[in-house]
């Protein structure tokens, strides 16, 4: 099961840009498509997470847990979706606050059997 993780900081009343950009499963290329599910993260109320699937929202501006620590599963889980094959995802955080917000996010996929 691959994983994608990092930090990123959101500035203040700012969107993230795409959190999988130019990673290993931006856009699903396995078989009959894969599972993604991504836990997220934030050092401080007031984020909010979105996940496009080619131009379709499946999480719209979902509250995202303040625990400020590496994300657990399945406690921080705010998207969890089967992704069809050559589809492209889109994850972006939004920070609805007036200073950076730190957040830390781990995406893991797997084969759709």
């Amino acid at each position: 099961m691959p994983r994608m993780s990092d930090s990123t900081s959101v500035g203040a009343n700012a969107i993230s840009a795409n959190l999988l950009a130019g990673l290993l499963e931006e856009f699903s290329h396995r078989g009959r498509g894969q599972r993604v599910r991504m836990a997220v993260t934030a050092a401080a109320t007031g984020m909010r997470a979105s996940c496009l699937l080619n131009d379709q929202a499946v999480v719209n501006d979902q509250f995202i847990s303040l625990a400020n620590r590496f994300p657990i599963i399945p406690d921080d889980v705010v998207i969890q979706e089967r992704i069809p094959r050559g589809m492209r995802a889109v994850v972006t955080l939004r920070n609805t606050t007036a200073g950076a917000i730190v957040n830390i996010w781990a995406v893991d996929t797997k084969p759709y059997a």
